[in-house]
């Protein structure tokens, strides 16, 4: 939708989110995309409209269930997950209380945790993962990068992954 001149102002009065370009804004009572250059209005059906840190995509959410749109309002994931966690195409969905890894054009699969997120470490994606109250790392191809029988796993800027088996032991990993 082209925006008449006199509505520009009252369009980035009501902006939230601004980068790049595109910022999330509300017109009437319709939650969408505003691209500033174009001068274009996108609506997006949503009760909330977040940018994601790590890339040009905006975490959707509609009647408490979270999906996935790109800058130019075209849907990437549905609205019907409980969380998602996101690395550049790279997507960690919750949905059921189960998790699951997609990579943008793949198809998801089950990654058995009862809890799980997305980390960096050195420019590699990693799931940082916990089964039955212990924690152990995966890589992308959901095979063990760090054994699951830790009380915790930490990570520093410097790409070292701290380990603590039991309280009296450190694990020093450097990926």
């Amino acid at each position: 939708m082209k925006i008449p001149f006199f509505l520009r102002y009252d369009f980035f009065h009501k902006a939230k989110w601004i980068r790049a370009g595109v910022c999330t804004t509300n017109f009437k009572n319709q939650l969408g995309l505003l691209h500033i250059n174009k001068e274009q209005f996108i609506p997006i059906e949503a009760d909330q409209i977040i940018p994601q840190l790590n890339s040009q995509d905006y975490l959707v959410t509609l009647n408490e269930k979270k999906g996935l749109y790109d800058k130019n309002g075209r849907e990437i994931l549905a609205c019907q997950y409980e969380n998602i966690n996101t690395q550049v195409d790279i997507y960690l969905l919750k949905e059921s209380g189960a998790y699951f890894l997609k990579l943008r054009h793949e198809k998801a699969i089950p990654i058995r945790a009862d809890y799980a997120y997305l980390t960096k470490i050195k420019d590699q994606v990693y799931i940082n993962a916990k089964r039955g109250g212990i924690f152990g790392l995966l890589n992308l191809k959901n095979e063990e990068v760090l054994s699951f029988d830790h009380q915790s796993i930490s990570f520093d800027k410097k790409g070292y992954v701290f380990a603590q088996k039991n309280v009296e032991q450190d694990d020093q990993l450097q990926l």
